[in-house]
């Protein structure tokens, strides 16, 4: 299947299956600053100030995804409320990578294990990539901080 909508040079540009089935482009995002990990009490705190939250599973990183895409969906729900957006499970390195993770690692480097983060702008630009080693906390402020950038821009 390819996930490519158009030669924009953006996350803009592709296109991914969420975790219920449905395609999904993700140009829906333009204009929100999005982090593409899961992150539930983040999203939480600043989802009202814009940003966005994609999460993809993968097996492919130590095989620690083995499950089902609706037990996955159940299981972050429960345990975790998650409401961001989740996508289906997808590859992150090789010839069946999803053509995103090809995109954002090409600008970023290379995604080293589960959890790696990847900071996006509201024009969909990747700005910054987070090892899975990352906390949350170490990497809020930058997400603050370009929201907030990216607000004050949008104001004057």
């Amino acid at each position: 299947m390819p996930y490519a909508l158009s030669t924009d040079n953006s996350i803009y540009q592709f296109y991914a299956v969420n975790i219920d089935g449905d395609v999904v482009p993700l140009r829906r995002y333009r204009g929100y600053v999005t982090l593409i990990v899961n992150m539930q009490a983040m999203y939480k705190r600043l989802a009202g100030c814009g940003l966005r939250i994609l999460a993809f599973p993968s097996h492919q990183l130590g095989g620690q995804e083995p499950r089902s895409e609706a037990v996955i969906k159940k299981a972050v729900f429960d345990k975790f409320g998650v409401t961001f957006d989740m996508f289906s499970k997808i590859e992150v390195h090789g010839a069946n990578a999803h053509p995103l993770y090809k995109f954002l690692q090409a600008q970023l480097g290379q995604v080293q294990w589960n959890f790696a983060k990847f900071l996006v702008d509201r024009n969909g630009q990747p700005v910054k990539h987070y090892s899975h080693m990352t906390q949350p906390h170490e990497f809020e402020e930058d997400v603050v901080n370009l929201l907030a950038a990216q607000l004050y821009s949008a104001i004057r």
